[in-house]
């Protein structure tokens, strides 16, 4: 990360591969009489695209494919069953009607709902749904905001010893 201002008042003081590094690098300024209101840690991703295997996705879809077939067996089920009783309908067996549908709607609610479930975890990264996971993709950083250009030096060689990854 280069030196950036997050905003104009602002200024990066370091990155830390986890949280617990920022935390103590945050504790070690206080402990030098930087004020807490005027210091942030802040999470930033490094990878705007996360894979797929780092999401939600997966444990979604099967929860979404157990939904959608119960919904599609009941379905295809009552389709079934219409279509039996249907005056409209050439007299079918009942047994064949009634497995058919009732397979058919499972299927498509079983791929219906682990599609739709699928999509909508591919949003949640697993460090969000179980935060006591680690995220390489994460980064922490150390803001300064309303500090003056000599004390953002000394913060700094302050925050360095704390395994700071890049300033």
């Amino acid at each position: 990360m280069r030196q950036q201002l997050i905003s104009p008042n602002q200024t990066v003081l370091g990155s830390f591969a986890n949280q617990q590094q920022a935390e103590q690098a945050l504790a070690a300024l206080q402990a030098e009489q930087f004020a807490a209101s005027h210091l942030a840690i802040l999470p930033q991703s490094l990878s705007p695209n996360p894979s797929f295997y780092r999401t939600e996705a997966r444990r979604s879809a099967a929860g979404g494919a157990m939904a959608g077939t119960v919904f599609g067996l009941m379905s295809g089920l009552l389709l079934g069953y219409m279509i039996v009783i249907s005056p409209y309908t050439a007299q079918s067996n009942l047994l064949v009607a009634l497995t058919g549908m009732t397979l058919l709607g499972a299927g498509i609610g079983a791929a219906g709902g682990s599609l739709i479930a699928a999509l909508s975890g591919a949003t949640v990264m697993q460090a969000a749904a179980n935060p006591a996971a680690s995220d390489p993709d994460r980064q922490y950083i150390l803001v300064a905001e309303q500090v003056n250009p000599a004390e953002i030096d000394r913060a700094r060689s302050i925050v360095a010893q704390f395994g700071i990854a890049e300033i």
